[in-house]
């Protein structure tokens, strides 16, 4: 498989590429002046993003580099990554056979040449090859958004796992994920005494709106159409509750494009713009989550942040994080049970207006207890500041 790739990418990168990437790699390093590197795959709207994004504008004045690895399916984060730091996407001199080993070389040298650099980075396997490369007083993080121990899976983590010695943290936003990696870890023969590597640090978000009425109670499915997002899913409640009571709820994606056969549902695209997301959200009641894996998904929280209560599959921290005051958890994550269940749950709400205004209520409150920015600001400060734990 990996000499298959190399061929294809052997013949379809184009040169011009490869040649504007390089100049533009070596001219972000001989800029570059301060100690932060970040490595991420992507610059397209997700709620991934948005995290790598407020966890970089912790230390924008540290003027970071960031490096792109991959292909993005759009820019939207684009211009706010360029305003924290040096933004370098090299995803073909990455990649090429060619170049990829004098790229990776010369990036290692550049974290080098600064003392105690510190790299960062989540979803990409580039930084565990350049951190296995960096100087002994570097600082090297991990940040996993999700993670489920499968005893014959989790194969790039296997691969990962002689790093574990370098690694000085390991960065969850869910309780669960790290939970399910420390398991992964003591099956895989880390000493439980080395497990204090493994920190949880929760997202925020970064506006809070009020409870409105409508005149229809709105759901909404936010998400890009991925196996594991299940957008068929919501299509088939939307469906089995229009047809069982019509015009009763307003259905809508925003994420994901037009599906056929679903004339009830409001398809909105991506939304790039953080104002007009918060605007559709706050015409919404309900956020139906159907995913069969998450961690604590930022869609939750900016539902919440928004006023809106929550359904969901009981996946990565939802079940410990949410909880009956403002929201109802399907019993399991199999496809036709959390149908039934969740349209059971809509047309339960869909009598009983003032039960779902008082979630809406209870949902906005623990928002705005618990998703402080502030708090999210202050951990990643020090966390990024601070020395390695080797210097």
């Amino acid at each position: 498989m990996e000499l298959l790739s190399a061929v294809y990418r052997l013949l379809t990168y184009s040169p011009f590429a490869l040649l504007r990437e390089r100049r533009v790699l070596r001219a972000a390093l001989a800029h570059w002046q301060g100690r932060h590197a970040f490595a991420f795959p992507y610059l397209n709207t997700g709620g991934a993003e948005q995290v790598h994004a407020d966890i970089m504008a912790t230390v924008a004045d540290q003027r970071p580099i960031i490096f792109i690895t991959g292909f993005s399916k759009d820019r939207s984060f684009a211009e706010r990554f360029a305003r924290i730091g040096t933004l370098v996407e090299t995803p073909h001199l990455l990649h090429h056979p060619f170049t990829a080993r004098s790229a990776r070389r010369r990036i290692v040298n550049a974290l080098n040449a600064r003392e105690q650099p510190v790299l960062f980075g989540a979803n990409t396997a580039h930084l565990i090859h350049w951190g296995e490369q960096l100087r002994p007083d570097g600082k090297l993080l991990l940040l996993i958004h999700a993670f489920l121990y499968q005893p014959e899976g989790n194969r790039i983590h296997k691969q990962w796992l002689p790093l574990f010695p370098r690694m000085d943290r390991y960065v969850f936003i869910a309780r669960q994920a790290m939970v399910e990696y420390e398991r992964f870890l003591l099956a895989s023969h880390i000493p439980r005494s080395a497990l204090g590597k493994l920190i949880h640090i929760p997202n925020a978000v970064h506006s809070f709106g009020s409870v409105g009425p409508h005149t229809a109670p709105g759901v909404l499915f936010v998400g890009r159409d991925s196996a594991e997002k299940r957008l068929g899913l919501f299509l088939r409640i939307a469906d089995e509750v229009h047809r069982a009571a019509p015009g009763a709820f307003r259905f809508t994606v925003m994420g994901a494009d037009p599906r056929s056969g679903h004339g009830h549902v409001r398809f909105l695209g991506t939304i790039a713009d953080a104002a007009e997301r918060d605007r559709i959200y706050a015409d919404h009641d309900v956020l139906a989550l159907t995913s069969d894996r998450e961690g604590f998904p930022m869609v939750i929280m900016e539902a919440m942040a928004q006023g809106l209560a929550i359904l969901s599959t009981p996946v990565g921290d939802v079940p410990n994080r949410v909880d009956p005051r403002f929201g109802m958890i399907t019993s399991t994550t199999e496809a036709d049970a959390v149908v039934r269940e969740m349209v059971e749950a809509l047309m339960a709400l869909g009598r009983d207006h003032g039960r779902l205004q008082a979630m809406r209520h209870a949902a906005l409150a623990e928002a705005r207890a618990q998703f402080s920015m502030e708090r999210f600001r202050q951990h990643y400060r020090e966390l990024l500041m601070s020395p390695s734990a080797e210097s």
